[in-house]
C-alpha cells in the first residue's frame, strides 16, 4: 500500500519527532489546547486517488478515519487515537469559470490561497475571517465567515462513497441536492463527521470594481447606543454607499466603565494593494495554562445563557458538546444521516470526545 501511494503513508508509531515535518508541528497543534491523540498512521496525500486510497486502507483495517486540512482546529480533531489521518493539505486545485463564477476548488486550501485564486479574476467567496483557516473544515461546519455562511454558495462536493463499499468500488461521486441530498445537508454543518470530502463547487459572487473589504467598528455606552444605533440605520438607509458584506452587535460589560455596545460593520470599497492585506489572528496558542483555565471558566459561567454552541469552535471534551450544536429535529435527523452513509462508523460519531 505504501509504494502504491508514493510513499506517502507513514506509520507513526515509528516516527521520531525530532523534525518540522508537518505531522510533527500539527501535534503540536494540537497539544496547544488539549493532550493531542496520536494515529497510527499519517497519509500525506498527494492526489484525490491518494485519499481513495486512503480511505480503502482505513476500511480494509478497520482503523478510525479523520482528515487534515489546514489543522487550524484546536481541538485536533482530526488526529483518530491509533486511527488513520489523510493530510489533504496539498490538494490547492482552484478551477473558476470566470463567466459564471462557478467554482471547484479542492479541500487543502486555506482562505487567503482561495482569496488569491479567484478575487484577482472579479469573484468572491465567504472565506473566514482569519486567512489560515482551511477551507475544508471551515465549509463543513456552516462557514461563518464574511459575507454571511459559505454554506449557502455551496452547490455540490466531491466525496468518497464510503456508504457503498465493499459492494462498490470506492471513488469519488458528486453530493448536491439532487443526488445525495441529506448527505449533502448534513455536510453543511456536520461534515466532519459524516463524509469524506475532496472538493467543494461553489456559486462565487462577483466583486465591485477595485473592491476591497472595509471594515469599521465602534463601541458606544449604552445610554447612547439605541439613539447611535438609530442614527447609523437613518444614514445608511439615505446615502449611497458600498454593498454592505455584514454586520453585527453585541451587548458586553466594559470594566470600570459599564455596560456598552459593540458594532461591527463591513463593507465593499476600494483602494490599493496594501490596504487590502488581511493579517493572521496570530500564531499558535502557548499552552498558557492561566489562559485557558481563564477562558473555560468564563465558558462555564455563561453557559447558562447560551441555547446552543457552534460546532467550530467546541473543545469536543464532552459527549454533549456536538449534540449542543444542533436542534432536537436536526439531532435525529443527522442521527438517520449517519447511520446511512458511514454504516460502520469511519469517521467520528456525533458524539465524540478528542481523543477517542
Amino acid at each position: 500500500m505504501a509504494e502504491a501511494l508514493g510513499g506517502q503513508l507513514t506509520d507513526v508509531r515509528n516516527q521520531a519527532f525530532d523534525t518540522t515535518s508537518t505531522l510533527k508541528n500539527h501535534l503540536r497543534r494540537g497539544h496547544s489546547l488539549l493532550r493531542a491523540p496520536v494515529p497510527r498512521l499519517y497519509l500525506s496525500a498527494t492526489s484525490e486517488a491518494d485519499v481513495v486510497a486512503g480511505v480503502k486502507l482505513a476500511l480494509d483495517q478497520d482503523l478510525k478515519l479523520a482528515l487534515h486540512g489546514s489543522g487550524h482546529h484546536f481541538a485536533a480533531t482530526s488526529l483518530p487515537q491509533d486511527g488513520l489521518t489523510i493530510d489533504m493539505s496539498k490538494l490547492k486545485d482552484v478551477y473558476l469559470d470566470e463567466n459564471t463564477g462557478i467554482a471547484r476548488f479542492q479541500a487543502g486550501l486555506d482562505s487567503m490561497e482561495l482569496c488569491k485564486a479567484t478575487g484577482p479574476k472579479g469573484w468572491h467567496f465567504r472565506v473566514a475571517h482569519v486567512t489560515s483557516v482551511g477551507i475544508a473544515g471551515y465549509n463543513l461546519g456552516g462557514g461563518q465567515g464574511w459575507g454571511g455562511m459559505a454554506v449557502d454558495q455551496i452547490t455540490a462536493m466531491d466525496c468518497v462513497n464510503v456508504w457503498e463499499y465493499p459492494k462498490q468500488e470506492l471513488k469519488i461521486v458528486r453530493v448536491d441536492a439532487d443526488n445525495h441530498p441529506e448527505l449533502f445537508w448534513g455536510l453543511q454543518g456536520a461534515g466532519m463527521m459524516l463524509g469524506v470530502v475532496v472538493a467543494f463547487w461553489g456559486q462565487l459572487q462577483p466583486i465591485p470594481k477595485d473592491g476591497l473589504i472595509r471594515a469599521t467598528s465602534a463601541i458606544w455606552p449604552l445610554p447612547l447606543a439605541s439613539k447611535a444605533w438609530e442614527a447609523y440605520n437613518h444614514y445608511t438607509g439615505n446615502h449611497q454607499h458600498s454593498p454592505l458584506v455584514e454586520r453585527s452587535a453585541a451587548y458586553v460589560t466594559i470594566p470600570g466603565k459599564g455596560p456598552a455596545l459593540v458594532f461591527s460593520a463591513s463593507d465593499w470599497s476600494t483602494g490599493d494593494d496594501e490596504a487590502a492585506r488581511q493579517t493572521d489572528a496570530g500564531s499558535d496558542a502557548d499552552g498558557d495554562a492561566k489562559h485557558i483555565a481563564w477562558a473555560r471558566d468564563t465558558v462555564q459561567k455563561i453557559s447558562h445563557l447560551s441555547r446552543g454552541t457552534f460546532i467550530s469552535n467546541v473543545e469536543f471534551s464532552r459527549p454533549e458538546d456536538t449534540r449542543q450544536s444542533f436542534p432536537e429535529g436536526s439531532w435525529a435527523r443527522l442521527q438517520a444521516v449517519k447511520a446511512q452513509y458511514d454504516p460502520r462508523t469511519l469517521l467520528q460519531s456525533l458524539s465524540f470526545r478528542t481523543g477517542e
